[in-house]
């Protein structure tokens, strides 16, 4: 759920080499140890064509070398590879063969893979609908400690959906362990159910703030304070609060 571009999100979980600016000369090295069945080089060579980082883009032979990659048992080439079938990179988009290449992945104990394999089965894109079943891989992401999946299946506790029982305190743990991981979406959902407290929730309006503000930071969304006009802390926290559906003067004197 975190909006991240999945490319750059892969080279760096993968820890490729590609991540950081890569010369052509050594583009060439990585081509060549890739050439040689290496399944690391092969994922490097696969990010530097489809970014365009040492040598000229070419996606086409970038899905050639993830493909190898992905082969070669590298978990994030198998994620990359499901999330370019999701979204038409370089190849049509194919929601079952995407799931296909996310259960390799998850198979290798990817968390990220985890994610979205409940994703398809809640929605039923590329395989039956079947909430059993993508409440189990979103409970595998979460001993995985995907933040994804934390945030995910705290949204169906909260709601009550998927054949879960409402639970908001549960929904709250969940939120608070994706929070702590930087999950922008997760510190937001967090603030809110402090906000208003829920059946086993204590309310908490000064520490729903923290996580408001938390949110915005990582989302970009609210300017930082000292970019903000003067009185920007007041503006901050009225901000926040209007953003739980609270009336600033439940807080403010």
């Amino acid at each position: 759920m975190q909006q991240m571009d999945p490319i750059k999100w892969a080279a760096e979980w993968g820890r490729s080499s590609a991540s950081q600016p890569i010369t052509p000369d050594r583009f060439e090295t990585i081509l060549f140890l890739a050439k040689m069945g290496a399944a690391p080089n092969q994922f490097d060579a696969a990010i530097c064509y489809l970014t365009g980082n040492g040598v000229r883009q070419n996606v086409g032979q970038g899905i050639e070398w993830l493909k190898l990659a992905a082969v070669g048992n590298i978990a994030s080439a198998n994620w990359l590879m499901g999330r370019c079938l999701q979204s038409g990179i370089g190849v049509p988009m194919n929601d079952k063969e995407a799931v296909a290449w996310f259960r390799h992945a998850a198979g290798q104990g990817m968390g990220a893979a985890m994610f979205q394999l409940g994703e398809h089965y809640l929605s039923g894109s590329g395989v039956p609908k079947d909430h059993e079943e993508a409440l189990r891989w979103y409970r595998l992401g979460v001993e995985n400690d995907d933040p994804d999946c934390q945030f995910a299946l705290g949204l169906l506790y909260e709601a009550g959906k998927a054949g879960l029982e409402k639970d908001a305190a549960q929904a709250e743990q969940l939120f608070r362990k994706a929070a702590t991981q930087g999950h922008a979406d997760a510190s937001f959902a967090l603030g809110a159910l402090l906000a208003k407290g829920d059946d086993g929730v204590k309310q908490n309006i000064e520490e729903a703030i923290l996580w408001g503000q938390e949110g915005s930071r990582l989302k970009k969304q609210i300017e930082k304070a000292n970019a903000a006009p003067k009185g920007g802390c007041l503006v901050l926290i009225i901000s926040i609060l209007g953003v739980f559906g609270i009336a600033a003067s439940k807080f403010i004197a």
